[in-house]
């Protein structure tokens, strides 16, 4: 419980102490809206390296030249655990806007800093705001910030990390009306730091896989409402070389009386 208590700790004395911080950046974003962005996605990055840290993990990174160096792209990641996001943030130097649940962006304090790297927000019970989440995200990839989601929806709690939960295609459509390439990202070992064994947090070695960009100029009008289940295979097909097994399929039902 001492790693928890120390991520605990770190967490909530970062948004304590951080509070004039936050003050500077509001009065600095009406006027220059970009540096205030830049400066406090910077502070979440090393945040967020301290928070790895402090749970004894180690993170491998690999394909990080497959991240577009002079345009944004739509991240597309497996979701397993909170972690995800804290593990890899540090590693997108470009401006990157995250999709999360409404509900996190309530937490106290923890709202503003999400609004101040220009997060964005969806509600699975509301059609309409999620409309409006993947027309803000096409506007952000046209503007120059690259968009991360997990398209799944909600974090796989069960099992292994295959096989992969269903890619909602909706999420795609950002990358297709911007013109903007798709990065899949395979994350292997993020569920062993803590959602294994609540509420423990324990030490895990986490794999961040960046695979090749997927050009949906590439793709026909058909195949681009299909954008999902290929960008699906391309990350099942990274956890497998990483040696990730997959559950075994359930034994079909039989007849026999």
């Amino acid at each position: 419980m001492l790693r928890t208590l120390l991520l605990i700790i770190i967490a909530v004395l970062y948004l304590i102490i951080t509070l004039p911080v936050m003050a500077v950046l509001a009065v600095i974003s009406r006027k220059n809206p970009e540096k205030s962005e830049r400066t406090a996605r910077k502070m979440v990055q090393w945040v967020f390296r301290l928070l790895t840290r402090a749970t004894g993990s180690t993170v491998t990174v690999r394909g990080l030249e497959n991240i577009p160096k002079d345009e944004p792209a739509l991240f597309i990641g497996n979701h397993r655990s909170i972690f995800d996001i804290i593990t890899v943030y540090p590693y997108i130097h470009e401006p990157v806007s995250f999709v999360s649940k409404v509900s996190i962006h309530k937490i106290p304090l923890l709202g503003i800093w999400m609004d101040f790297i220009q997060s964005l927000y969806f509600d699975r019970s509301d059609m309409k705001q999620a409309m409006r989440m993947i027309l803000d995200g096409t506007e952000l990839l046209k503007k120059g910030t690259s968009v991360f989601i997990y398209p799944e929806g909600t974090r796989k709690k069960t099992g292994n990390d295959l096989p992969l939960g269903e890619f909602h295609e909706g999420s795609f459509r950002m990358a297709v009306k911007s013109g903007r390439v798709i990065v899949p990202v395979a994350f292997t070992g993020t569920i062993h730091i803590f959602e294994e064994h609540k509420p423990r947090i324990r030490p895990s070695q986490v794999t961040i896989t960046f695979c090749p960009p997927i050009d949906p100029k590439n793709y026909d009008r058909r195949e681009q409402k299909r954008l999902g289940a290929v960008t699906r295979e391309k990350i099942t097909e990274a956890l497998l070389a990483q040696g990730v097994v997959p559950d075994p399929e359930p034994a079909p039902e039989s007849n026999e009386l």
